[in-house]
């Protein structure tokens, strides 16, 4: 059975732990918490040191274990060593994969900061990603294999949302090495999108795998089968319908399989004449 991590976004007024426990219930290896706080214009449910007993009990108790730390940012004014901390809360959680958003202009400098951000990471032995996005900025992917190849270690990350709405070309994908992309998040949508929309989607609403009309099938196609797939559809429209935080949660995670398991039916040869 394929490894699916549920992404802390699925659930985001339930508890650390109790994502924990709904990723035990629902079958998931592995969780993607927050250990670094954004700091967006929304709330975000971030690990602190003092949560850290806890988690790392419930995670003891389920086996489940994380498998991404989120959420990074490199601006042009940053210094990357101040996200040590949460690199070494998310490593002490198990996380093998840190992603970052690029916010820097300047291609160059960038490419610096990626590089001393996955030398840090590295240190944690976590892979350092680059989550490319932006509505329509059909460089961004391309930057991101520019940047991942200079520095010569990290990966892309691959979002389903960002790839459709950055109007990313499959092609470029496939022309990459497989450990040249380093963590893989499912969700779906329509094809087209609003700019106002898709600024909403990210945090808030979107389909689960295989709702939508994202070329799903095609991207798993190009990741392979030894990739775990981290699940990040936030449903928030369902949330103020009532529906829990349990309930959300696995409706994602049982769209993704039936889509694995669509992915796996082969059709019968018709029997001879």
């Amino acid at each position: 059975m394929r490894s699916l991590s549920l992404h802390h976004l699925v659930a985001s007024d339930a508890s650390a732990v109790e994502l924990i426990k709904f990723a035990a219930e629902l079958d998931c290896a592995y969780v993607c918490l927050f250990t670094q706080d954004p700091k967006a214009q929304v709330s975000f449910p971030v690990i602190g040191e003092a949560d850290m007993g806890d988690i790392q009990a419930a995670m003891r108790d389920t086996g489940v274990t994380a498998y991404g730390a989120a959420s990074f940012g490199l601006s042009a004014g940053f210094d990357v060593a101040d996200y040590e901390a949460a690199l070494d809360r998310g490593a002490r959680l198990g996380a093998t994969r840190a992603n970052v958003r690029i916010l820097d202009f300047d291609e160059a400098r960038a490419t610096d900061r990626f590089g001393a951000f996955a030398e840090l990471a590295a240190r944690h032995a976590i892979k350092a990603g680059i989550e490319f996005m932006g509505y329509g900025a059909t460089d961004a992917l391309p930057q991101a294999i520019r940047i991942v190849r200079a520095v010569g270690q990290g990966g892309v990350a691959v979002d389903a949302l960002h790839l459709v709405r950055t109007g990313a070309s499959l092609e470029s994908l496939r022309g990459l090495a497989p450990n040249e992309i380093s963590y893989v998040q499912l969700c779906d949508g329509p094809l087209v999108a609003k700019p106002e929309i898709y600024a909403r989607e990210g945090a808030f609403d979107r389909l689960a795998p295989g709702e939508g009309a994202f070329p799903l099938h095609e991207l798993l196609d190009i990741v392979g089968e030894r990739q775990p797939l981290s699940l990040e559809a936030p449903a928030e429209r369902l949330r103020l319908q009532g529906m829990s935080a349990f309930e959300r949660a696995r409706r994602v995670v049982e769209a993704t399989r039936r889509l694995l398991a669509a992915r796996q039916a082969v059709p019968s040869e018709p029997a001879p004449g």
